[in-house]
């Protein structure tokens, strides 16, 4: 288990997710205003775990926090999700942006197709699953199906990519499923992604709808 826990100066009264070095998440909680507890995550599922867990219900009351309505979007709706599963009833309300519940490789690739054609469909298919190689030139051509505006220069001058970490963090998010336990949910929840989003389209938006209680 790849986790390590360090004792960090004190930073005042504060908790959340903290992004440090170039692979790891790190998760800064506050323990009732004694020194912050730093634990540095890597990207592995039993870790993903370990953040959920860093969001339950002592944590959040440590600093006052009430029924929290918890936004996660893209991947960081994995963790809002296993959150409302692994939790029930702590948060007020969910909000899950643009993310699904299970990884659907077909799904993704027929999106694709319907937006890009086959030659798209073919780099989506390579790039999601298991094997594929995909270049920078090819990426791009499906990167523009994403739609008419999408992250530019000066925000990838904002970005700390590192490429190393891409297949063991595929294989996590391959294997990522919550659909038959979103039953478990007790808050209000608030699902909502773009009619042309190729990758969280809206079958995968009404997948997870139709698997929360009524």
């Amino acid at each position: 288990m790849s986790v390590t826990d360090t004792a960090a100066p004190a930073r005042g009264n504060s908790a959340g997710v903290d992004w440090a070095n170039n692979d790891y998440a790190v998760c800064v909680v506050d323990s009732d205003g004694e020194p912050l507890q730093r634990v540095t995550l890597t990207y592995t599922k039993t870790d993903l775990r370990r953040l959920v867990e860093l969001l339950d219900s002592h944590q959040v009351d440590a600093v006052g926090i009430e029924r929290p309505v918890v936004l996660g979007h893209s991947l960081g709706g994995f963790v809002a999700a296993a959150y409302g599963v692994r939790h029930p009833g702590h948060a007020g309300a969910l909000v899950l942006q643009s993310t699904w519940a299970r990884f659907d490789l077909e799904r993704i690739v027929e999106t694709f197709r319907g937006l890009g054609g086959d030659e798209i469909a073919d780099i989506a298919e390579r790039s999601y699953g298991e094997g594929g190689e995909v270049t920078d030139a090819e990426w791009q051509r499906c990167w523009r199906v994403f739609g008419p505006w999408v992250v530019g220069e000066t925000e990838r001058a904002r970005t700390v990519a590192n490429r190393a970490l891409n297949p063991r963090g595929m294989e996590v998010i391959r294997s990522f499923d919550v659909v038959d336990e979103l039953d478990r949910v007790a808050c209000p929840t608030l699902v909502c992604t773009g009619e042309l989003d190729p990758i969280t389209p809206p079958a995968a938006a009404r997948e997870i709808a139709d698997a929360l209680p009524p």
